[in-house]
């Protein structure tokens, strides 16, 4: 319920009377503004600039080919999708951590009436990327040390190294180098893996040393589709462990 105080005017009269005046419903003064309903794709627009802010080791070439897809842009709505695919494009290269889009109105030298300026600013990661963990495996426990070199020579390839050493005999060690081509048909990464493992098995007597090649090919023949081309070169050595061992596991052994 809403209250109304009300003073009647002073018409030259020599009193005045005052009201108390009770609605059953307040009332409403403001009435809701309609909301404006602009449609994007109809309004013209194109790209005169894009800027990137924020490039240290990434290369101009890469960035470029990425971002060129901004100027067929022909209306405002057109514009907002094709930022959107390039920041995707940019993130799925590796080489940045965070990557912030503005869109602005052209200005300056060249700037053409319907003209905007796209500014992507990017946080590249770091030069070197570390960190300790520990896995569960084969009934053992294991201290896993990585170190990571990503954006190594600005066009997204990445360098990584692990080592691994379980609480009881086991040791792995691994190197593997990334290279990716974000703008070749298919999208192609390839990788390129040398490792060594080391495990013993006291319940059967022996011990086991691999040292191993490991080539990859990884593509897509669709958003939804990923394949990997794998060839893999091993070197196994076998050593018994101790004068308890089975005479087949020496025999197996070359002992």
């Amino acid at each position: 319920m809403g209250t109304v105080h009300a003073k009647e005017a002073d018409n030259g009269n020599t009193g005045t009377v005052g009201g108390l005046f009770d609605f059953d419903e307040p009332i409403d003064l403001e009435e809701p503004l309609p909301k404006p309903n602009i449609k994007l794709n109809g309004v013209r627009a194109r790209v005169d600039r894009v800027h990137i802010d924020g490039l240290s080791r990434t290369k101009d070439d890469i960035v470029r080919s990425t971002v060129d897809d901004l100027f067929h842009a022909t209306d405002f709505e057109d514009v907002i999708l094709r930022a959107h695919k390039v920041r995707r494009a940019l993130d799925s290269m590796g080489c940045f951590k965070d990557i912030g889009v503005f869109i602005d109105v052209s200005s300056g030298p060249g700037a053409t009436p319907e003209g905007l300026e796209v500014t992507f600013q990017v946080k590249e990661l770091s030069r070197v990327v570390g960190g300790i963990n520990t896995t569960v495996s084969e009934n053992e426990g294991n201290l896993v040390l990585g170190v990571k070199l990503p954006n190594v020579l600005g066009r997204g390839e990445r360098v990584a190294a692990e080592y691994s050493v379980g609480h009881r005999s086991s040791s792995n060690f691994n190197v593997s180098a990334t290279k990716p081509f974000p703008h070749s048909p298919l999208t192609p990464v390839l990788s390129s893996t040398v490792y060594q493992q080391n495990h013993e098995y006291p319940w059967s007597g022996y011990k086991l040393l691999d040292r191993g090649v490991l080539l990859d090919v990884a593509f897509r023949t669709s958003s939804a589709t990923k394949h990997n081309l794998q060839w893999e070169g091993i070197v196994r050595d076998t050593s018994v462990l101790s004068k308890t061992t089975t005479f087949k596991v020496r025999e197996s052994s070359g002992e």
